[in-house]
């Protein structure tokens, strides 16, 4: 008897550490991951990150523009952008992720040479701040993105922007800190819009080449950018149902139209925003 409920008590004993342990260890992980430690390997050096893309052609400020890894002032100096124009590989993504770079630019042939996979791996970057992108990046790559936590400007111009989907725009919705977005030569309409959560953050949203916002479209962007400072916009067809919901911005500074709105609707337009400048688009890239 004696045995037994020793081997009853030494058996509940074990349950009830197994519980424990496992949450000793899931706060070292989480630890771990607050400190910027990778897990499953060391992370980076700064020096050997530079090394790196050197090697592939690329810029690297820091602030000041260096041309070796050595110029770093130490192996920990964060790195305050880097841009390729020629070349990039899969590796130099997955060290960027890994190591302190605030901004990263893709101009020249570089984002078609990306897979999804390679845009994924920016996902694990916790200082990345800023993405500047021209080219012809693969359709999908901007869900990749939306998974850049920190990501708080896109500025991007793309050849094969048609070929990116609605549904991807509407991804970058999941993004808490963007202020700045870009997306030039891509037809935007509401419908990228109409799923977003509330995004106070974001106040100057360009997209030149949108397509007809409906008035859904425009309440949903309403909706989602409250606070929107900055707004240019593409073939949208003004009707004075539109106009209405766009004096609702009340936060608009500057609302840039195509050159083909009338005179009379640019009057309207001024009327519904008395604080804000509404002008004509006079660059066709903003």
């Amino acid at each position: 008897m004696y045995t037994s409920m020793k081997n009853t008590t030494l058996g509940r004993a074990r349950r009830a550490l197994v519980p424990i342990t496992l949450a000793v260890a899931a706060a070292l992980l989480a630890s771990a991951r607050g400190q910027g430690l990778q897990i499953s390997g060391p992370k980076i050096s700064q020096r050997a990150l530079v090394a790196k893309v050197l090697a592939l052609g690329a810029e690297v400020h820091a602030p000041d523009v260096i041309k070796s890894a050595d110029k770093l002032p130490n192996d920990n100096a964060p790195i305050k952008a880097i841009n390729f124009t020629t070349n990039v590989t899969v590796d130099a993504i997955a060290a960027i992720a890994g190591g302190n770079v605030e901004e990263l630019s893709l101009r020249g042939p570089t984002a078609v040479r990306l897979t999804l996979e390679a845009w994924g791996k920016l996902a694990a970057s916790a200082t990345l701040r800023k993405v500047d992108l021209t080219g012809h990046p693969k359709p999908g790559f901007l869900g990749a993105l939306s998974k850049v936590q920190g990501l708080e400007e896109i500025n991007m111009s793309l050849d094969n922007g048609p070929a990116q989907r609605e549904t991807d725009v509407a991804t970058l919705g999941a993004l808490p800190n963007l202020r700045y977005l870009r997306l030039a030569k891509i037809p935007v309409t509401g419908t990228a819009f109409a799923k977003w959560p509330v995004r106070p953050a974001l106040t100057n949203l360009l997209i030149p080449d949108s397509g007809t916002f409906d008035e859904g479209g425009l309440q949903a962007l309403l909706h989602a950018a409250p606070e929107l400072s900055e707004l240019s916009v593409g073939a949208i067809a003004m009707t004075d149902a539109k106009i209405k919901i766009l004096g609702q911005f009340t936060a608009l500074k500057t609302l840039r139209v195509p050159r083909e709105t009338s005179d009379s609707v640019m009057s309207k337009l001024q009327a519904a925003l008395p604080k804000a400048k509404v002008e004509l688009r006079k660059d066709s890239r903003y």
